[in-house]
């Protein structure tokens, strides 16, 4: 067996040639102070690229080293839940925790169990859950303070390997707020299809479109609803979703959901779709006379979820409740049976109107979206009575001429008339 020897700083590291990967192992054990003086002369060397790659992978198998890096990268928005997911299962012996930069925020206890007290302390609390089973971790409601690097590092007999997930948090884009006939778009914040398998919208608890790479379709499940009969416009450019010619019903929650083999994030758009005067502030001047009805006309239907009250000046007289309104606090400030709101769309009738009932009568519609009042002045002008005095004197005295008249006429030919 032929012998190559090496000499640095009067240490010896002898290594014996042979194809034996036993043997192998056992020079290294046997000099292991002289690795890194190990030098290797090619123009001398017989050895084989086989033999080296057969030499580390000894080493590693017998004395166990830090296993490569896993680091991934991905931006979500300030109030997504993320949740980010392991390549490997964590073997039931081996211990594990989860860091956020220097700080600990999750320990693998008895049983596979995650202890996320840790987290708690340093800003995550009632924000963290790990999954037992593979070690995700997902953080709910994430903010912008909570940008950085998350490592798992899973520790065994023989190894330490780190997963490592370096996020960045964005401003947020939970609210979405447009005129009725406006477009919507709900954004993914993604500049491409990139990092993710799967993209889901949904609405209602029902999928309304789907992005799915693997299988490269763009899916809108809108030709057969009847909420937005057809209305869908996917851009695979923006990644995001368009609701184009917006309705009153279009109001509500949207969820989307990215998902990828290393990390999913899901994100609640919540759409205000406002109409008419509903989130305009508008001042309405009438003049009416005393004893008359009169309608204050809202013009759009008020949403189910909204609440709203009439005003007369700074007194409540008419709440929204369920199935309609209630006056009752009308009828306590001099309104009593003479108040009715449409149910539908809120107009005030006010019957037999007074002069005391002069004033500001506001409608105020509380809902996703704050708006400004509906104002109507009202001015209740008074019967002139002098004026209806003097017409009755005037057509008393008109009265009494033309019964003078008549008097007059038949007194004078009524006896002649009877003489003959």
């Amino acid at each position: 067996m032929q012998t190559y020897t090496s000499c640095e700083n009067s240490q010896q590291f002898c290594y014996h040639k042979s194809r034996d990967l036993v043997g192998l192992v056992r020079a290294h054990h046997q000099y292991p102070a002289s690795l890194s003086s190990f030098r290797l002369d090619a123009t001398r060397s017989d050895i084989s690229m086989r033999n080296i790659f057969y030499f580390f992978g000894a080493l590693l198998l017998v004395d166990g080293v830090f296993a490569v890096d896993v680091k991934v990268s991905l931006s979500v928005m300030e109030g997504d839940s993320v949740t980010l997911k392991p390549h490997t299962v964590i073997p039931e012996g081996d211990s594990a925790d989860w860091c956020f930069g220097d700080e600990i925020i999750a320990i693998k206890e008895t049983g596979g169990v995650f202890s996320i007290a840790e987290g708690d302390n340093v800003g995550f609390k009632d924000r963290l859950n790990v999954d037992k089973h593979n070690g995700s971790l997902t953080i709910t409601n994430i903010r912008t303070k909570d940008t950085g690097d998350y490592k798992l590092q899973i520790r065994s007999r023989t190894e330490t390997k780190d997963e490592i997930f370096s996020v960045t948090v964005r401003g947020k884009m939970t609210t979405v707020s447009v005129k009725e006939g406006e477009s919507i778009t709900l954004d993914t914040g993604l500049v491409e299809i990139k990092g993710y398998d799967l993209i889901m919208w949904k609405f209602k608890n029902q999928l309304i479109a789907e992005i799915n790479k693997v299988t490269n379709n763009f899916l809108k499940h809108d030709t057969s609803d009847e909420i937005f009969n057809g209305r869908l416009q996917l851009h695979s450019q923006i990644v995001s979703l368009i609701i184009s010619n917006s309705r009153i019903s279009d109001s509500g929650d949207y969820h989307l959901n990215m998902i990828s083999s290393t990390h999913t994030v899901q994100r609640n758009i919540s759409v205000t779709v406002s109409g008419g005067v509903f989130a305009v502030d508008v001042k309405v001047s009438l003049s009416v006379m005393e004893g008359d009805s009169v309608t204050l006309k809202h013009h759009t239907v008020i949403p189910e979820d909204a609440s709203a009250e009439w005003w007369f000046g700074d007194k409540t007289i008419a709440i929204k409740e369920t199935g309609g309104f209630s006056t009752s606090d009308g009828d306590k400030v001099g309104f009593k049976d003479r108040l009715n709101v449409d149910k539908h769309n809120g107009s005030l009738t006010i019957t037999n109107i007074r002069t005391k009932d002069t004033g500001d009568y506001k409608l105020q519609i509380s809902g996703k979206e704050k708006t400004e009042p509906e104002i109507f002045s009202v001015t209740v002008r008074a019967i002139d009575h002098s004026k209806w005095m003097w017409i009755g004197i005037v057509i008393g005295i008109v009265s009494a001429i033309m019964s003078a008249i008549v008097f007059r006429i038949v007194t004078k030919y009524w006896p002649c008339r009877k003489t003959r």
